[in-house]
C-alpha cells in the first residue's frame, strides 16, 4: 500500500494519522509516507529490504486494526504485508540448528576429542621409585593406567611396611 494517509477514518482520523506518523518516523526523525519509502534506504539488498518491508507494513497494518478497521484500505494494507512477510521469509538467510558443542568446536576438533575420549589423563611420574631392597622400578603411567607390572606392587607394599 503505497500511501495509507489518504484512508477516511472518520471520527478516529487524527488518531490513525498519529499512528501512522509515529510508526513511519525513523529513530533519525524523518517522517516518511509509506513503508516503501521507509525502506528505501535497504532496497540494495532484497533480504533488508523485505525485512524492513514486512516490519513496516505489519505497523501500518496495527493502526488500521487499532484506528480505522472499517475502511477499505485496511484489505490493501494486509495483502501487502503478507506479501512482504512471505518476501522476507524467502530472502531470509537459513540457519542449520547446531548443538553447543559444535558451535564452539570446529569439526577436526571435534573428531580429535572423540577419538581420545576416554583415555584418561596422562600422568607425569618419576622415573622409578626405589623399593625396600634399594632397588629401582621404572614406572610409566599413560591414561590412567600404569603398565609396570607385578614388581611394582611388591615393591610399593614392601616400601609401605617399612614406613
Amino acid at each position: 500500500m503505497s500511501n495509507p494517509f489518504g484512508t477516511s477514518c472518520g471520527v478516529l482520523q487524527i488518531t490513525f494519522n498519529t499512528c501512522l506518523s509515529n510508526q513511519l518516523t525513523a529513530p533519525s526523525g524523518i517522517s516518511y509516507t509509506s513503508a516503501e519509502t521507509y525502506c528505501q534506504p535497504f532496497s540494495a539488498n532484497q533480504a533488508q529490504w523485505y525485512a524492513c518491508l514486512c516490519t513496516q507494513s505489519a505497523k501500518v497494518v496495527d493502526c488500521f486494526t487499532a484506528a480505522c478497521s472499517s475502511d477499505p484500505n485496511m484489505g490493501s494494507a494486509k495483502n501487502a504485508k503478507d506479501n512482504y512477510c512471505s518476501a522476507a521469509t524467502a530472502y531470509s538467510p537459513t540457519t542449520t540448528a547446531m548443538s553447543p558443542l559444535e558451535t564452539f568446536v570446529s569439526s577436526k576438533e571435534q573428531a580429535a576429542m572423540t577419538s581420545t575420549q576416554g583415555t584418561g589423563p596422562t600422568a607425569s611420574l618419576p622415573a622409578s621409585i626405589p623399593d625396600a631392597g634399594g632397588a629401582s622400578t621404572s614406572l610409566n603411567a599413560k591414561g590412567g593406567s600404569l603398565s609396570t607390572g607385578l614388581e611394582v606392587m611388591v615393591g610399593l607394599l614392601a616400601g609401605a611396611l617399612f614406613f
